[in-house]
């Protein structure tokens, strides 16, 4: 990194990671995602998974990671959301990803994260559906039908499925690390709460669930501040960064 001209990062939070001498050279430049795609899905036809054909009045919370683990919320995330359950007769919840440990450690116990979750946390079996993880139509239609989502995670890199829930326009419960807090603020374009509490979670769910204004305003706006994030952005910064100027 010493030798290099030009250093790329995708958050500011991680460019804040090097030492000063080094930010002077390294350009923040997000990756992207699709967002005029992701941005058309609730205006077009939405398919529920297949879990819940046969279910007629039912309020929709999802939550997605790659792997289940601590550095994303996992343990925090379902004590939420079977409080939640417990609260609330119609809630079902749809968790969206691979039980492994992407980053950081496992259990100790030698259980896996989700073998935890389905014995302890205090889940309904019955409203609780863990899709494994999904081909990408299959993750935009579950954004897509999401009445609130949940994301969280400790101060790290910020996920694609972020930005990506923004896109689609989800209301969305996030924890208010400061990755999150460079592309989302509390009361404007989602709910944020302290990442290790659970009920303060679980209480904003519920306001979204309760307050459907209040979540699609918050949807709205989410969508419109993921749009800085479009891959066709990103990639003009590469195109600008690389030539010196506009390319």
């Amino acid at each position: 990194l010493a030798d290099v001209d030009l250093a790329v990062t995708p958050t500011v939070w991680q460019q804040r990671q090097f030492p000063v001498w080094m930010r002077s050279r390294t350009q923040v430049i997000n990756e992207g995602i699709d967002w005029d795609q992701l941005s058309r899905l609730r205006s077009g036809l939405i398919t529920r998974p297949n879990c819940l054909k046969d279910v007629v009045d039912v309020e929709i919370v999802t939550y997605v990671s790659r792997g289940f683990e601590e550095y994303r919320g996992f343990p925090q995330a379902m004590q939420a959301l079977a409080l939640l359950q417990h609260r609330r007769s119609r809630v079902h919840i749809l968790i969206a990803g691979s039980d492994i440990i992407a980053y950081g450690a496992g259990r100790q116990d030698g259980r896996s994260w989700q073998q935890w979750a389905e014995q302890d946390a205090g889940l309904d079996p019955l409203r609780t559906h863990w899709l494994g993880p999904l081909q990408t139509a299959e993750y935009h239609q579950l954004l897509a039908c999401s009445n609130v989502h949940l994301y969280l995670t400790v101060p790290f890199v910020l996920s694609w499925s972020l930005l990506e829930a923004m896109a689609v326009g989800c209301a969305i419960v996030s924890s208010a690390t400061a990755p999150v807090q460079e592309v989302m603020r509390d009361g404007e374009e989602g709910l944020l709460c302290d990442f290790y509490a659970a009920d303060d979670q679980a209480r904003a769910i519920e306001r979204l669930l309760d307050q459907h204004e209040l979540a699609k305003t918050l949807g709205i706006a989410a969508q419109q501040a993921s749009r800085l994030y479009s891959a066709n952005q990103g990639l003009q910064s590469w195109l600008n960064g690389l030539c010196g100027s506009p390319c």
